[in-house]
């Protein structure tokens, strides 16, 4: 057996130190996982005591983990519907300033915290922070934080909105950067969310009309999005010009039922708008 040349002892060196980083990085992966799991499990056991109180029972576990995930979906949907209602008479809309929300080697800890705190003050999707980082870095989203245009230099954010630019789940959503040759002419505006106090103002609608000028600037042909499908969401989206081009059934009925709705409420209506007519 003959002796390694140094050159090929030192291959080996930086290979073993190449598996020893990769090996760092997965323990790393499984600790925010196994982060991921604790807070499921806290979301679960939180819902399952608002069932015992209002006398819900889920048939069986599978059934009662999938009412946990979806409970915050659906008060989200209805949240951001709600950020459409009429503004306040009197009250003129403000101008708004999108800032994009910069990931990779320039991100601010601050705009991560802020990001943050705007999922847990509107209650759903914290868990995908992570995720929404990883898809703006390859290209697939774009999300900004909606700032109230003033003579001063820009304060705290008002709220958030996003573009989501490819869905690998459902390509009737978001296409336009799905890979060749699945690429084609959609986007998605997603994560709205306002700060109570600055609502009734115009802010959500602005920022969606904003939203659709971009789309349109990336090369979008059509703009989406999706709420509950009732008729009061639905009205404040077809005034803006869209319309339902699908609808599933989304929310489990005993999720629904403990949040005091009607079944109704477990359906998602899919809606679109044609940008370039």
């Amino acid at each position: 057996m003959r002796d390694l040349t140094d050159s090929e002892a030192e291959a080996i060196f930086i290979r073993v130190l190449a598996i020893e980083t990769s090996l760092l990085e997965l323990r790393a992966e499984l600790k925010e996982l196994a982060e991921v799991v604790a807070e499921t499990k806290e979301a679960v056991k939180s819902l399952s005591n608002i069932c015992r109180r209002d006398r819900v029972r889920f048939p069986d576990a599978r059934e009662e983990r999938a009412g946990k995930l979806m409970k915050p979906r659906l008060l989200g949907h209805l949240e951001t519907a709600a950020l459409l209602t009429p503004r306040d008479d009197g009250n003129s809309v403000p101008k708004i300033h999108l800032r994009p929300w910069i990931v990779g080697s320039n991100s601010s800890d601050a705009d991560m915290k802020e990001v943050q705190n705007q999922r847990i003050a509107c209650g759903w999707n914290y868990e995908r922070v992570p995720i929404w980082q990883d898809e703006i870095q390859r290209g697939y989203r774009r999300l900004w934080f909606i700032h109230i245009q003033t003579p001063e230099p820009l304060g705290e954010p008002a709220g958030m909105i996003s573009l989501n630019l490819y869905d690998p789940v459902d390509s009737s959503v978001a296409n336009l950067r799905a890979p060749p040759p699945h690429t084609g002419d959609r986007v998605e505006i997603g994560s709205l969310f306002v700060y109570p106090k600055h609502r009734r103002r115009g802010i959500g609608e602005a920022a969606i009309r904003e939203l659709e000028r971009v789309a349109e600037e990336v090369g979008a042909d059509t703009i989406t999005m999706n709420t509950a499908a009732v008729g009061e969401s639905m009205r404040r989206y077809e005034r803006m010009g869209y319309r339902q081009y699908k609808k599933e059934r989304k929310y489990p009925l005993e999720v629904v039922h403990a949040l005091g709705l009607s079944e109704d409420y477990c359906d998602a209506a899919f809606l679109e708008k044609k940008l370039v007519v």
